[in-house]
């Protein structure tokens, strides 16, 4: 291989080169060798290539040159197998980092919620109290008119913050669980767009792992945001159910549809997100719908991991 030439010994028991392995070639059983160096397309040493005989043995020109092209054909299997390798070894070192990400969001999104949730939040709405009651001590009439005004736009305000932590991370799927935290999804955005939505949840497992409750509720949030935001539906259904292997959701809408290629083809994060988010836990994701047939959302998601 350093010479980066063939090498050919018709007899191990008299070449002189051979005099340190003859032990090797005498237990094997083999008294000529041939050995062909691989290389790659850019000259990169891959390995040899040897073929073995019982006896004294020189090949011809003609098995030589078979030789040769069947080296090429096994230097091209060995780079394609090195470089599907590789591509593998990317995809699972992306796949590591996507995880390690949306994990960082995730902790970040659920350390600002609990500060809007528990400062910000609570501090307008004492200080709407307050100001409601100046506003009935006050004898100027208008500026008992304009604390009230204030005490109003505050209790709006709070209900903004709320939202936004909610959309952060949600508080009350660390509290209540996923059936509860899906429910008051559909009637926040129930009430937020006028949009009709139903929310079923047959029976599910009493624990359910935290990344999974957390993925299966950024997805519904995602397709209620596209209802919402896209879809010009008159009714939006969420089911949810699950049993003692797999947890599985249900998401209708009846509005426009769109075609899921086109939007994939645009570079649209809201489906690659969601994609994303159930194969980090080894769910599967399928989304149907076609322009003037509102959409269907459908995710299934295995309970017991398997080992890798």
């Amino acid at each position: 291989m350093q010479q980066r030439e063939r090498v050919l010994i018709e007899d191990v028991q008299t070449d002189p080169g051979f005099a340190p392995n003859r032990q090797i070639a005498a237990s094997t059983g083999f008294r000529a060798v041939q050995s062909t160096p691989l290389f790659s397309r850019r000259g990169e040493p891959l390995g040899m290539m040897s073929t073995h005989f019982r006896q004294p043995h020189r090949p011809s020109e003609r098995d030589l040159r078979l030789t040769d092209l069947y080296a090429v054909h096994v230097a091209e299997m060995i780079e394609r197998t090195q470089s599907e390798t590789a591509v593998l070894r990317y995809q699972q070192e992306l796949q590591a980092l996507t995880a390690k990400l949306i994990e960082a969001q995730e902790m970040g999104s659920k350390y600002l919620a609990r500060e809007l949730h528990d400062d910000f939040s609570q501090k307008l709405a004492v200080l709407g109290i307050e100001m409601a009651a100046l506003a009935h001590q006050a004898s100027a009439q208008e500026l008992g008119d304009r604390l009230l005004e204030f005490s109003v736009q505050i209790g709006t305000l709070a209900k903004d913050i709320h939202r936004i932590s909610r959309q952060l991370h949600p508080a009350i799927l660390d509290d209540l669980g996923l059936a509860a935290a899906l429910k008051n999804e559909c009637v926040a955005f129930s009430e937020q767009h006028d949009i009709p939505t139903e929310f079923d949840a047959g029976d599910m497992p009493r624990v359910v792992p935290d990344d999974i409750a957390l993925c299966l509720y950024r997805v519904a949030q995602e397709c209620l945001r596209n209802a919402g935001k896209h879809a010009n539906t008159a009714q939006v259904l969420v089911a949810l159910s699950g049993g003692r292997d797999e947890i599985a959701m249900e998401i209708v809408d009846v509005g426009d549809g769109f075609n899921p290629e086109e939007i994939k083809g645009k570079g649209g994060l809201g489906l690659i997100s969601m994609e994303e988010r159930v194969r980090l836990v080894n769910g599967t994701f399928s989304i149907r719908s076609r322009p003037g047939e509102g959409t269907l959302v459908k995710v299934r998601v295995p309970l017991h991991r398997k080992e890798s």
